[in-house]
């Protein structure tokens, strides 16, 4: 009679110690006549009956599927891959699935294939531990996406793109400056508030009200104008506050030769950006022509900008709209480190003032060092490299960057935006994730209840060409 201690380490023992690739690769060693049945059993680890009864099941070893131990998958792998690519699909085109969405179409592809599972049947969601288990197997990940307007995910397409990096290419091939970095220049405003986002904060287990204290419910504007060169240089940035009456107490504590102005709105104007462009003609290097990346002006560029551009060999050129955050060298990067910092010090602020709201005459206490941190030659550099401006690339943006504009498609840059064909998206948008995938799934799969344990097709790769 076998002891319960025994019983317990006899059925431990039977459990599969073994991998799926030394089974096969044992086989195939036995099937030509490489090494004998007993040799490759001792040497893989494979028990000889296992590996003698898979020989005997199998006579196309490279097609061969092995059955994998214990509760069937909830869903067959066929499906659960298709699943996994229309999830990839959607993020790339700019409509990410949530967890709990796809844990939703697990749940509704399990009943309409009458798959047997032990989900959640209240909630009607697949369990958590299947979503880690489906995470883990093809390495998925969960970020915070940034927002991306449908205007960007249209004009960001192959088609702009490339007509884009021509005409750059064009003008600073003719102007002789495309391997001349201090002759590139990019200008743009942004705007710095005292209500920033909030960033996770360390509590006690058990808490139900978890609170960050900001100054208000919406900050007030302060606009930056900044410009900066592709060798890594800058001039002094211009601050606007919002109100009419000047004081003194405004330049307290601001960058050297900074320009500080006043707007109605505390926004930039035709006027205070010819006085801006002005300052940038008398700061800069002598050295002519003079390339100026910029924003679409709209209202901000006037006759005498253009005068002044004319007469002192400055020549602007303007991105595509809705595409400044793809080619503007500061939009990618030193703004964002700009407001990363900003916001940092304005936490450090308000744990020491929690009561006392910076005012106009304390912006500049906290702009400056987070100017002189984030505005680095080295930042500003990686920043027109990353943008393919300095040095040229037109090849620079990866596919993942133009997927969303895969729902419109352009012939010229002026040409209307028509849809895509429905046959190119993944699914019909229109749909419910309940009724997705399950239409798109075979009649063998459908039906499959025993799953081959390697998934069958390795996860598609969805890329746009530039």
């Amino acid at each position: 009679m076998v002891k319960p201690k025994d019983k317990e380490l006899s059925k431990r023992n039977t459990y599969r110690n073994y991998e799926i690739y030394d089974l096969v690769s044992a086989a195939k060693k036995v099937k030509a006549g490489e090494v004998t049945l007993y040799k490759a059993s001792k040497d893989s680890g494979v028990p000889y009956n296992t590996l003698k009864d898979f020989l005997a099941k199998n006579d196309d070893l490279d097609h061969a599927h092995v059955l994998k131990m214990g509760r069937p998958f909830a869903l067959p792998s066929d499906i659960e891959l298709r699943v996994f690519n229309f999830s990839v699909e959607m993020q790339e085109l700019g409509f990410g699935l949530t967890v709990l969405q796809i844990r939703k179409l697990a749940y509704d592809l399990s009943e309409k294939i009458g798959r047997s599972h032990f989900f959640n049947t209240e909630k009607k969601t697949a369990s958590e531990w299947w979503w880690s288990k489906f995470k883990e197997r093809y390495n998925l990940c969960l970020r915070t996406p940034e927002k991306l307007s449908r205007y960007r995910a249209s004009m960001a397409n192959p088609v702009m793109v490339q007509d884009y990096f021509k005409k750059l290419d064009k003008l600073l091939s003719q102007l002789g400056i495309k391997n001349q970095p201090n002759r590139i220049w990019n200008v743009d405003e942004t705007g710095l508030t005292y209500v920033v986002k909030l960033n996770k904060i360390v509590f006690q287990v058990g808490e139900k009200y978890v609170y960050k204290r900001t100054y208000a419910e919406r900050g007030q504007l302060q606009t930056v104008l900044c410009c900066v060169c592709a060798d890594g240089g800058f001039i002094p940035p211009m601050v606007i506050f919002k109100g009419i009456r000047w004081s003194d107490q405004l330049k307290e504590n601001s960058l050297p030769n900074s320009l500080i102005r006043l707007s109605p709105k505390g926004w930039i104007n035709s006027e205070l950006f010819l006085e801006w462009f002005k300052f940038f003609i008398g700061a800069i290097c002598p050295a002519r022509p003079v390339v100026l990346l910029m924003d679409s002006p709209g209202s901000h560029v006037g006759p005498e900008v253009i005068e002044l551009a004319k007469q002192n060999e400055i020549y602007l050129m303007t991105f595509p709209a809705h595409t400044s955050h793809l080619f503007q060298p500061l939009d990618v990067g030193v703004y964002k480190s700009l407001k990363s910092v900003w916001a940092k010090l304005l936490n450090n602020h308000m744990l020491l003032n929690p009561n006392n709201m910076p005012s106009r005459s304390h912006c500049h206490e906290l702009f400056t060092p987070a100017f002189l941190e984030s505005f680095t030659p080295l930042n500003i550099i990686h920043s027109f490299k990353k943008a393919g401006t300095c040095p040229y690339n037109p090849y620079v943006l990866p596919a993942e960057a133009l997927a969303p504009s895969r729902f419109t498609d352009r012939n010229g840059p002026s040409s209307p935006a028509t849809p895509v064909r429905k046959s190119d998206l993944p699914c019909d948008l229109g749909q419910t994730l309940s009724t997705l995938s399950p239409k798109d799934a075979s009649e063998e799969q459908l039906q499959d209840v025993e799953d081959p344990l390697e998934v069958p097709h390795a996860p598609k790769q969805t890329t746009s060409e530039v």
